[in-house]
C-alpha cells in the first residue's frame, strides 16, 4: 500500500506497462508477471495541418510536466521562436503557467499559442519543428513518441519510463539540467539540418521498431496468459 503496488490486493498475476514499474511493483518476484506496454495506432491522416507552423510545441503545463523548462525557453530573449503549448487533459493549468510568460516577449509579441483542445492531435505535430517533452516522472513516455510518427524530432529528461519509450530515438537530456542547455540543444536542432534528419529517420525507425514490438507482445500476452488456465 505505501508504494501503491497492486499486490496489496493479492492478485494472481500483474500485466504491467514498462519494464521499469514491474521491477518495484513486485520486488520479491512472488507472483507471475508480463510487461505489455501501451498500445500504439497507426497516425494515417494525411500530412496537412491547418494550424500555422511553429518551432517549438509541448504539453501539459503542470509542474511535474516540467513547465518550468517550458517557460523558461518560451521566456529566452534570444530567440525568436514560436511556440504551441498544449494543455493536454489535465486541463486547469493555463492561468499559472501565463503567469510565468505573460512577461516574455514571445507574448508580447504573439508568438505563443495556447489550446485546451485540437480534434486531430496529427495536425499538431504535422505543425511544428521540434516537440519536447521535459516531464519530471511518468508512467510512460506515450506523449514523446507519437511526433515522431510524423518525423518530428523529440527532447526528453532522462527519466526511466521515458527513456524505456523512445529509446534511442529523442534526444535525451540528463535530469534536472539546466534551462539553458535546453534552449541550446533546440538551436542546435533548428539550425543543423543534418542534425534534425538524423532524429527524423530515427524516429521513422523507431515507429515501425515499436509497431513489431506491440506484435509480439500481444501474441506473448495470450500465450502468458494460456499458461495459467
Amino acid at each position: 500500500w505505501a508504494f501503491d503496488s497492486p499486490l496489496y490486493f493479492n492478485p494472481d498475476f500483474l500485466i504491467g506497462n514498462t519494464e521499469w514499474s514491474n521491477r518495484f511493483i513486485d520486488p520479491l518476484n512472488s507472483i507471475p508477471k508480463f510487461l505489455l506496454h501501451p498500445p500504439i495506432e497507426e497516425l494515417n491522416t494525411p500530412k496537412s495541418s491547418n494550424l500555422e507552423r511553429v518551432n517549438v510545441t509541448m504539453i501539459n503545463p503542470l509542474y511535474h510536466k516540467g513547465r518550468s523548462y517550458m517557460a523558461d525557453i518560451i521566456n529566452t530573449y534570444n530567440h525568436k521562436w514560436t511556440y504551441r503549448v498544449l494543455l493536454g487533459s489535465y486541463g486547469g493549468s493555463k492561468k499559472d503557467f501565463i503567469r510565468m510568460i505573460e512577461d516574455s516577449w514571445a507574448m508580447k509579441e504573439g508568438r505563443v499559442e495556447i489550446l485546451s483542445y485540437v480534434e486531430n492531435i496529427e495536425d499538431v505535430y504535422d505543425a511544428t519543428d521540434v516537440f519536447i517533452y521535459p516531464s519530471r516522472y511518468e508512467g510512460y513516455g506515450m506523449a514523446a513518441i507519437e511526433p515522431m510518427y510524423r518525423g518530428v524530432p523529440v527532447i526528453v529528461q532522462n527519466y526511466p519510463a521515458i527513456v524505456e519509450a523512445v529509446k534511442d530515438s529523442a534526444i535525451v537530456m540528463p535530469y534536472g539540467i539546466s534551462s539553458g542547455e535546453w534552449i541550446e540543444k533546440i538551436e542546435e536542432l533548428l539550425l543543423d539540418e543534418d542534425y534534425y534528419k538524423e532524429f527524423q529517420d530515427k524516429g521513422y525507425a523507431h515507429k515501425q521498431y515499436l509497431f513489431d514490438r506491440q506484435k509480439k507482445e500481444v501474441n506473448d500476452m495470450i500465450k502468458f496468459l494460456e499458461d495459467l488456465v
